[in-house]
């Protein structure tokens, strides 16, 4: 296999991915604003809307990177973020205290935000491969975002000197 072959298939593995990743932005879109309306803590309530205008920004980031690429953003349907979402949403049916339901929101929410960093850690890699030097800025940005709400949400879980956080409140 030629190296320009085998770089045309990494790309094109790259696309998907990428792809992928798109679609889990647009359903987190779609499905965070039902759990802000369900959630009690303002913290977490204020987290979550925050990440509403950072997934917005994500997404113009991606929108205009396909764009560069004369490529499409859609395609792909992300079945792990599908599928964790369902689970934040199964959480808000559940007839627990809402401080419980929040710290079981909290690791949820971390699972889709784990699954992002691994793939966007991953995508940015190949970027710098692909030699995408925009793209891969662009990835890094993304990345350090998810990156940072994930600490926030654990600090929120965990609370601070001065507070309870959402795990030591629920195990009362």
């Amino acid at each position: 296999m030629s190296n320009e072959s085998t770089r045309n298939q990494f790309y094109s593995i790259f696309l998907d991915r990428l792809r992928e990743l798109y679609s889990g932005e647009q359903q987190l879109l779609d499905g965070l604003p039902i759990l802000v309306g369900s959630v009690s803590s303002s913290d977490l309530k204020l987290a979550l809307e925050e990440s509403l205008g950072t997934i917005n920004r994500h997404l113009g980031k991606l929108k205009m990177e396909f764009s560069n690429l004369h490529e499409s953003p859609e395609g792909l349907f992300s079945e792990a973020v599908s599928s964790m979402m369902q689970e934040c949403e199964y959480l808000m049916t559940k007839k627990l205290p809402g401080i419980v339901i929040e710290a079981a929101l909290i690791t949820s929410l971390q699972k889709i935000l784990h699954y992002q960093i691994a793939g966007y850690g991953a995508l940015r890699t190949f970027a710098k491969h692909l030699d995408l030097k925009d793209l891969y800025l662009n990835l890094k940005d993304i990345l350090d975002d998810k990156s940072s709400l994930d600490l926030h949400l654990t600090e929120i879980a965990e609370g601070d000197y001065f507070t309870k956080g959402i795990n030591e409140e629920a195990a009362e």
